[in-house]
């Protein structure tokens, strides 16, 4: 009795040892998951942050990308269109110069057909009274007398003399009015025209100048009218910078759309200083006004300072 009894004392004490055993492993195994778990947890969200950081830089550098191509694209566009505006604009200023080339010719060949035509006439009817006064001296002088001959040789002369010179006006005054249509067409394109003139004398009336028919010259440019630009055209017509250039009035102010460089520059009775004015647009002449009663109205672009007389 004694032994089953100290038998079942010991495995009762084996069970409790085991049991507590148990328990404290049952404790370290409850422990370390809960430090697995949380180690899992942890890297989860670290790697949960991780992925977030990158995805927001991945979505900024998408941003950046797409902000560069839209700016991009917008340039190019910008550049296509004003590569276009750029083209159209020079399209239309050369369909615009060549109509009013081809006006210019026509016109010019209008004025030089009516004008042989007056010239015909003109030299017609002067062939005409020329005979007619021959005859009529003729019929009435004294063969024998010199001085009846030597007057009418004069007469004839004096006749002459008028007949060349009413040629020579009507050639001038086409010229002016070939100046006045030009100026009256409206066209963008036609600028100002000058006269140049090499005698240093000036008059605002065709026959005053004293060797004859002056050259004409056109300046065909849009926009502001550049100082250079406008020496440049007028050398090979015989202007040497030095008071024989003077703008002669086309009769109108400029087309409606033309900028001229000196809202002045078109009207007569102004005259150049020789001072120089370096602008926004160039080197433009300074200009002041001479007095109404001037009958020499001009733009005179030399150096003297002295207003024509």
């Amino acid at each position: 009795m004694d032994d089953d009894k100290y038998v079942h004392q010991m495995r009762q004490e084996t069970d409790k040892n085991m049991q507590r055993e148990r328990e404290v492993m049952d404790n370290n195994l409850k422990l370390e998951r809960a430090t697995v778990d949380r180690m899992r947890k942890e890297e989860h969200a670290a790697m949960e942050q991780m992925m977030t950081a990158e995805r927001a830089a991945v979505d900024q550098r998408l941003k950046h990308f797409h902000d560069d191509m839209d700016l991009k694209l917008k340039k190019e566009r910008k550049d296509l269109d004003r590569t276009i505006q750029l083209e159209r604009g020079k399209m239309e200023f050369n369909i615009m110069q060549a109509h009013a080339n081809r006006d210019l010719i026509l016109r010019q060949e209008r004025k030089d057909m009516d004008h042989k035509a007056k010239m015909d006439q003109i030299r017609l009817e002067g062939n005409m009274m020329q005979d007619r006064i021959v005859q009529l001296k003729r019929g009435k002088m004294d063969v024998n007398t010199m001085q009846a001959r030597a007057d009418m040789e004069r007469k004839l002369q004096q006749d002459r003399s008028d007949l060349d010179y009413k040629a020579k006006m009507e050639d001038i005054l086409m010229d002016g009015s070939m100046m006045q249509d030009l100026a009256s067409t409206g066209t963008k394109v036609v600028v100002m025209q000058f006269i140049v003139h090499v005698d240093y004398e000036l008059s605002h009336v065709p026959h005053a100048y004293h060797n004859g028919r002056p050259g004409m010259t056109t300046i065909v440019e849009p926009g502001k009218v550049d100082w250079q630009l406008m020496e440049k055209n007028l050398r090979c017509q015989g202007y040497k910078g030095k008071a024989d250039l003077y703008y002669i009035k086309p009769g109108c102010v400029p087309p409606e759309g033309m900028d001229m460089c000196e809202e002045d520059i078109y009207s007569c009775g102004y005259k150049d200083i020789g001072k120089r004015d370096m602008g926004e647009y160039g080197s433009s002449p300074k200009r002041k006004k001479l007095a109404d009663n001037n009958s020499k109205k001009a733009l005179d672009f030399g150096s003297s300072d002295e207003p024509l007389q």
